[in-house]
């Protein structure tokens, strides 16, 4: 297994008489080679042991009462472990990494809203919470032809849903 294997790349390490060999071999590009692959097969194997949709969609939910609750630190752990529990749904990371841009928005951690909008537009294209979630987070940056264009992104997706945030941005700008 990847877990037993990583300690045979250091097994002389322990030994003062095989000190100076394991420093040796830290120079050898073969020794090297092996034994990254190895702690980066070891590093996936521990990432795809965490996801579990179920335990996702979980913490989701959590997540979701804690923002109700306007609990917003708790929201955005929740939410985090929702994103490392299923990381390669898009889908479900889009509507994930929406919700803690309206964590960070309600805290006051623009930067990290406007990250986290971002990362849900890249998950998801079409889903138009990201580009409001964006352009409320450059408006309050003082980035407003940046927003402007985040919200002009959301009307061609979807004119009458977007209009109403559309229009409460470009007032609020005045």
């Amino acid at each position: 297994s990847l877990h037993d294997a990583l300690p045979i790349f250091d097994v002389c390490s322990s030994t003062s008489s095989c000190t100076l060999q394991a420093l040796t071999n830290h120079r050898f590009k073969e020794y090297l080679n092996g034994k990254q692959s190895c702690q980066k097969a070891q590093k996936e194997a521990v990432r795809l042991a965490y996801i579990n949709p179920e335990l996702a969609a979980e913490a989701k939910a959590r997540g979701n009462t804690h923002f109700k609750a306007q609990v917003y630190p708790d929201a955005i752990k929740e939410y985090s472990e929702a994103l490392a529990r299923n990381p390669d749904d898009d889908a479900f990371c889009s509507r994930v990494f929406s919700n803690r841009s309206a964590c960070y928005t309600k805290l006051v951690e623009i930067p990290h809203a406007l990250k986290d909008a971002e990362s849900c537009i890249k998950a998801d294209p079409v889903f138009i919470k990201g580009y409001l979630r964006k352009g409320n987070a450059l408006i309050a940056m003082k980035r407003e032809s940046e927003a402007e264009t985040a919200f002009t992104d959301a009307l061609k997706l979807d004119p009458n849903f977007a209009a109403g945030y559309y229009n409460r941005g470009i007032d609020r700008k005045s």
